[in-house]
C-alpha cells in the first residue's frame, strides 16, 4: 500500500471518475483548489443560480462526459494508506454493483435507492487510458529503483445514466449522492475485513515421517494468510515421537502445527529462520484442524533448523489470469519421502497437500532438487477443464453445533482428478513453475506419480471470504 495524500479527505472512500477535471488535463491547475471551486460553487445551488454565474456555469460545461453516462470506479484506504490491489479494488466495486442494481430475483426493486451498471476495462483493449485511470485511483506500486507504476489487472468500474437532462436540482443530488456513499462506506468496511493485517494464529499441515515438511493452510481472500509457504523443520524428539505413533495408529488422517500466539505471518517466519528467535516461538500438534477447545496432543514446543521451501504470494497481482491446463504441484523432500502441494497461483481453487508420494520417473531427482523443490505437472489432470474442481453434493450440517453454511468436500476420486492411492498418474517435471507454465521448457524427467494415504483438500477455508462471514455472524 502507498501513503494516502494529505489533500486526501478523512474517510477511507475514494471515487475517482473515469473522465478528468479540467485541472487533471491542463498542466499549471491546483486539482485540489478545482475541486474545492466545485464543492463551494457547483455543489448545492439550483440551476438557475448556476446559469447566472458564468464562471460556475462554464466550468460545469467542462465537467463529466459529453453524453449522459458516467463512469467512475472506487477504491479506499487501510490506515491512512492507500489499496494497491487491483483485485482488491474490483471487489469493491463488484460488491457497491450487487446492492445497487437488481441482477437476480432476489433482489428488491424498491429496495434500491438509485441503479448502477457495471463493466470492466481490460489491459489490453485500453492501455494507457486504464494505466492513467489507475494511478488516479491510486492503484500503484514502486519497484526497487523508485519507479511508480500501475498495479496489474484489469479493473471493474461503474456507470450512472442520467435521466434527466438537469440533474443539478440541490436535493436530488445530496439525496443521491448520500445513498451511494451509506452502500460504499458498507463495502469498504467489508474490503477493509479482507485486508487490514494483524497477528493471528497460523495452522501448518505436516508432511512426512523422517524429514518433516510443513505447508501454510493459506487463504486468497484475507491478507493474513495470503501466502502459499512451505517450510521444513526439526520438531523436539518427543513430538516426533508422538507424532510417528499417531500416524501409524491413522495412517490416512493428516495433522497440523499451528503457533500458541498469535503473530504476523511474515514475523513469524522471521523469528522461525533467526536461530536466538525461534525458541521462543511455541506451537501445538493437534489431529487434522481442531474445532473450538479441542485439546492439542502436544503443546509449547519449539520448531529448530527451519528452511523455506516455497513462499509466493497469492495477492491478485501475483495470480495468473488463467487456469493452468494441466494441474501443477510443487514436489519437493528427499529420495526416500517426496510430497506435494497444489500451485495456487489462480483463485477460487483448492489446495490439495500429499505426503509420502511414490514416483517412477525416467530420470532420478538429486537430493537437492527435491531440497529445493521442483514442479510437477499431472499431464492427465485437466485443471482448467476441471475447474470448479468436483465435489461431492453439498454437505449442510444440521446440528446447532456445527456452522449452518454449506460445506464444499472435494471428490478426489472423481473420473478425470483420479487423486487417490494407487492412482499412477502421468508426469512431467519442471525446474520451475514459470518453465512449466509456459510449456516451452523441457521437462527434467517424465514418469508416473502415485498419491498415498494422507491427503489435506481443502475448498471453502482457501476460498473463503471473511467479510461475507462477518456478514452472516452479524
Amino acid at each position: 500500500m502507498t501513503p494516502k495524500p494529505q489533500d486526501r479527505p478523512a474517510d477511507s472512500l475514494i471515487v475517482v471518475p473515469l473522465i478528468r477535471l479540467p485541472s487533471e488535463r491542463t498542466p499549471g491547475i491546483g486539482v485540489e483548489v478545482q475541486k474545492d471551486y466545485i464543492r463551494k460553487n457547483i455543489l448545492g445551488r439550483d440551476n438557475k443560480t448556476l446559469f447566472e454565474d458564468k464562471k460556475a456555469w462554464d466550468l460545469l460545461c467542462e465537467l463529466g462526459g459529453d453524453l449522459m453516462i458516467n463512469a467512475f470506479a472506487t477504491n479506499f484506504t487501510i490506515d491512512n494508506e492507500v489499496n494497491q490491489d487491483v483485485g482488491e479494488a474490483n471487489y469493491l466495486n463488484q460488491w457497491i454493483f450487487s446492492k445497487l442494481s437488481v441482477s437476480s430475483e432476489k433482489d428488491v426493486v424498491k429496495e434500491r435507492p438509485l441503479f448502477l451498471t457495471s463493466s470492466e476495462i481490460g489491459e489490453k483493449a485500453y492501455g494507457k487510458c486504464l494505466e492513467t485511470f489507475k494511478l488516479r485511483l491510486g492503484l500503484k506500486t514502486t519497484d526497487k529503483e523508485g519507479n511508480v507504476k500501475p498495479s496489474r489487472g484489469s479493473l471493474r468500474f461503474l456507470v450512472n445514466v442520467t435521466m434527466s437532462p438537469w440533474p443539478t436540482s440541490p436535493d436530488f443530488m445530496s439525496r443521491m449522492v448520500e445513498e451511494f456513499r451509506k452502500i460504499a462506506e458498507r463495502g469498504v468496511k467489508r474490503v477493509i475485513i479482507r485486508n487490514k493485517r494483524t497477528p493471528d494464529f497460523h495452522g501448518f499441515v505436516v508432511q512426512g515421517l523422517e524429514k518433516l515438511y510443513f505447508t501454510h493452510i493459506a487463504m486468497f481472500n484475507m491478507a493474513n494468510h495470503r501466502k502459499q509457504l512451505i517450510i521444513t523443520a526439526d520438531l523436539p524428539a518427543n513430538v516426533q515421537a508422538r507424532y510417528k505413533e499417531e500416524r501409524g495408529k491413522n495412517p490416512g488422517q493428516f495433522y497440523t502445527i499451528a503457533n500458541v500466539e498469535k503473530e504476523m505471518l511474515e514475523n513469524l517466519l522471521d523469528g522461525l529462520l533467526n536461530p536466538d528467535t525461534a525458541s521462543k516461538l511455541k506451537f501445538r500438534l493437534d489431529k487434522g484442524i481442531p474445532a473450538g477447545d479441542t485439546p492439542p496432543l502436544e503443546e509449547g514446543f519449539a520448531l529448530s533448523n527451519v528452511r523455506v521451501v516455497v513462499d509466493e504470494s497469492m495477492a491478485f497481482a501475483a495470480l495468473d489470469d488463467e487456469y493452468p491446463a494441466k494441474m501443477p504441484f510443487y514436489l519437493y523432500g528427499s529420495k526416500s519421502e517426496v510430497h506435494l502441494d497444489h500451485v495456487l497461483k489462480t483463485a477460487p481453487n483448492a489446495q490439495i497437500s500429499a505426503d509420502l508420494v511414490k514416483t517412477n520417473l525416467t530420470e532420478h531427482l538429486t537430493d537437492e532438487q527435491l531440497k529445493d523443490g521442483v514442479v510437477v505437472v499431472l499431464d492427465d489432470v485437466f485443471e482448467a477443464s476441471l475447474q470448479p474442481l468436483p465435489f461431492f453434493k453439498l454437505y449442510r450440517p444440521t446440528t446447532v453445533q456445527e456452522s449452518d453454511k454449506q460445506k464444499h468436500v472435494l471428490n478426489l476420486e472423481a473420473p478425470g482428478f483420479s487423486l487417490k492411492k494407487g492412482f499412477d498418474h502421468k508426469a512431467s517435471v519442471y525446474k520451475t513453475y514459470e518453465e512449466a507454465k509456459s510449456g516451452k521448457g523441457e521437462p527434467i524427467a517424465t514418469g508416473t506419480i502415485s498419491i498415498g494415504d494422507a491427503v489435506f483438500a481443502d475448498w471453502d477455508d482457501v476460498n473463503m471470504d471473511p467479510a461475507a462471514e462477518n456478514d452472516h455472524q452479524h
